[in-house]
């Protein structure tokens, strides 16, 4: 019999272990003694054991089905808002962490200032709550990025054990219309989305709040001049937006055209015997290279465009400055606020936090939404696939794009074969059967 794994002691450890990580210390100091084997690893905790994530998720699916348009991301909103909902204030207090460190830093600069009046005891204050808040958001940010972590693990798990229960449902008939290839880009590619999209995706929440504070801060140290800044993010920020919807469209596009090349590869290799009788080698190449250079067309686009988003925000970082600064150069007079290092150092890091959080992680996490909202699409109409398929009388009704076969047995064969042969498929599709091999 295996041995039981030790359990896990995450939860009979204090707080300070389970915030530094330091309760898994005698497990690596195992694996620095010798080579781990599965009886070293611990227990996993109730909540991230596959049998009880699968019943969870499969209850709440269960009756989404019922409803009359069932929806798999309202499902999974059903599963887990009591766990996003306590773990959004994490991203929250780490946005302020770092926005406390720069308005801090421009209060300790006052001390370096000509003429200033700031004791040592005070700049020793600031310069420990400046160190502290580097501390509480370092710590803040490993925090949440393990809970999402282990919120992404139960949505993987979740998914991939409902795709698994539904293959083994199927009927025959609706079990033929499903490609392996299919199958294992569900549970490989779409289901495997979520790994490090929600902690992104977290920010994204919470980024007006993030850029009505900042720019109110900057205001609040600048003066008017902050207002051109904001005026250049919103002619910036619909731009981003517009070309994450084409990153939408171009990878549904390419899962599809994916989907499309392993079937065609499917029936190339169960029918290879079949190819190699009528010479069909050439015809078959041709139609696997169109079908992967029309892939790769519409990859290398979603690609480019992927691209053109994570570029674009290292030079708004320096353009919103240059903006911010001419501006007040030549409102200097209205505005009465002087530059010097007590109010540049301030301003300048507000817009690296503000370039961080919110065009770096905000608009990474609503790529990261449009990108999980086309798999959960796709796996969405594989769980309804019997749902969603018309029938009349018992039987499935025919697409325009789809042929009847049929064949009845000559009276030579009539005692191997005791019923007409006759299926639905789609035009274009190559037929394997049975019988075609026996005689």
């Amino acid at each position: 019999t295996p041995s039981k794994p030790p359990p896990n002691p995450y939860y009979t450890t204090n707080l300070f272990l389970r915030l530094t990580y330091c309760f898994l210390l005698p497990f690596i100091s195992i694996a620095r003694k010798r080579k781990l084997v599965k009886e070293d690893f611990y227990d996993n905790l109730p909540k991230e054991k596959a049998e009880n994530i699968h019943k969870e998720f499969q209850t709440i699916w269960d009756q989404e089905c019922k409803k009359k348009n069932p929806l798999l991301h309202r499902a999974l909103f059903l599963t887990l808002w009591r766990d996003i909902l306590v773990l959004l204030p994490l991203p929250i207090f780490v946005v302020s962490c770092d926005i406390a460190k720069s308005l801090v830093l421009g209060k300790l600069l006052q001390k370096f200032v000509p003429n200033s009046t700031m004791g040592s005891t005070e700049a020793l204050l600031y310069t420990f709550t400046l160190t502290l808040c580097s501390v509480f958001s370092s710590v803040g940010g490993h925090r949440m990025f393990y809970h999402f972590y282990i919120i992404e693990v139960r949505i993987r798990i979740g998914l991939q054990t409902m795709i698994y229960r539904k293959l083994l449902n199927m009927n025959r008939r609706t079990l033929n219309k499903v490609t392996i290839g299919k199958v294992n880009n569900l549970i490989s590619t779409d289901s495997d989305i979520f790994t490090t999209a929600l902690p992104i995706m977290s920010y994204s929440i919470i980024m007006p709040l993030v850029i009505f504070v900042i720019f109110a801060l900057i205001y609040r140290l600048i003066g008017l001049a902050s207002v051109f800044g904001f005026l250049f993010f919103c002619i910036y920020f619909p731009s981003q937006i517009f070309i994450g919807k084409w990153i939408a469209h171009y990878k549904k596009k390419a899962c599809e055209l994916t989907d499309s090349r392993i079937k065609l590869m499917n029936e190339v290799i169960m029918g290879m015997r079949i190819i190699k009788l009528y010479a069909w080698e050439k015809a078959f190449c041709r139609r696997i290279n169109k079908s992967r250079n029309s892939e790769i067309k519409e990859t290398q686009k979603t690609f480019f465009c992927e691209g053109l988003l994570i570029r674009m925000p290292e030079s708004f970082i320096l353009i919103v400055t240059f903006i911010i600064f001419v501006s007040h150069h030549f409102l200097g007079g209205e505005t009465g606020n002087e530059l010097n290092p007590t109010t540049v150092f301030p301003v300048m890091s507000l817009l690296f936090v503000f370039n961080h959080f919110v065009i770096l992680l905000g608009l990474k996490g609503v790529m990261h939404f449009i990108r999980v909202r086309v798999s959960i699409q796709r796996i969405e109409n594989f769980l309804l696939i019997d749902l969603k398929e018309p029938t009349t009388d018992g039987y499935r009704v025919m697409d325009e794009n789809e042929i009847l076969l049929s064949h009845s047995p000559s009276n030579e064969i009539q005692e191997n074969i005791s019923n007409s042969i006759s299926c639905i498929t789609n035009r274009g599709t190559l037929i394997l059967d049975s019988v075609c091999s026996r005689y």
